[in-house]
């Protein structure tokens, strides 16, 4: 029996110190990731130093290794991220902060905020529409309602689709402490009623481009011919009637060459 029991406390023993051992390693893999990332800020190496932190952040969430993860962040131009980490620490999630310390993170707050950008999206012409910016569904839009996120500098791809999928898209550019507005205009359809149809014109009638955006009737041409060979025709019947003396008076012949001087 005391030897059972003996064994049971040795097998005790031995999983503390293996778990001591684990706990041991693991701060020091933490510990190790820290100062490899404190060498690459320095150097200027922030998306290095931000893996590196990330991954020891991930084995030992530690107020240290959050506060410096929030520097790379906003040095290497990701200030929306720092900004939740610095939240964390402002509200004691890594333990509680001295005065001196606490007051710096609310500087960093302030710095991250300058860093950002704010993006406000509105839509007019359509009841709502699902708007999107680089991918990630912001949700449905009102009309008439903004909404706004703050963004990290660079370039963003915008899509508002309204219910009756008419869709409108936008590129833009957002800088450290820009605020932008856009709105899409989703110009609703024409209805049947307001659409504008082409005048009908009668079968093999075809009107001639003059470049000046108009055209010249055939039928309008057709008419004015024929008017005039019946003037023509009138003219001459006329003439043939009244006999030859008259060719000397004739009022639209005048005097032929052949009779002056008769």
């Amino acid at each position: 029996m005391a030897a059972r029991v003996l064994a049971a406390l040795a097998l005790l023993v031995g999983l503390a110190e293996a778990s001591s051992a684990r706990a041991q390693s693991d701060t020091d893999r933490a510990r190790i990731l820290f100062e490899q990332a404190q060498t690459r800020i320095d150097a200027g190496a922030f998306a290095e130093a931000i893996t590196l932190l990330e991954q020891s952040m991930a084995i030992l969430p530690h107020a240290p290794t959050a506060y410096s993860l929030a520097i790379a962040r906003i040095r290497g131009g990701r200030p929306v991220a720092a900004l939740d980490v610095l939240a964390q620490l402002r509200d004691g999630a890594f333990g509680q902060l001295p005065d001196a310390l606490r007051a710096d993170v609310s500087a960093r707050i302030e710095e991250a905020r300058a860093a950002a950008a704010m993006l406000s999206v509105g839509v007019r012409g359509a009841a709502s529409a699902r708007v999107s910016v680089n991918g990630d569904d912001w949700g449905t839009v009102r009309a008439g309602v903004m909404a706004e996120r703050r963004l990290d500098p660079g370039s963003y791809d915008v899509r508002a689709v309204a219910p009756d999928s008419r869709s409108m898209e936008a590129r833009i550019e957002l800088s450290a402490g820009m605020r932008i507005e856009h709105v899409f205009e989703l110009a609703p359809e024409r209805t049947p009623a307001e659409r504008v149809e082409p005048i009908a014109r009668p079968s093999g009638a075809v009107a001639r481009d003059t470049g000046d955006g108009g055209g010249v009737d055939p039928w309008l041409v057709l008419g004015i011919g024929g008017a005039v060979a019946v003037v023509a025709a009138s003219v001459l019947l006329a003439v043939v009637l009244s006999g030859g003396d008259d060719l000397e008076t004739h009022p639209v012949f005048g005097r032929p060459e052949a009779l002056v001087g008769r």
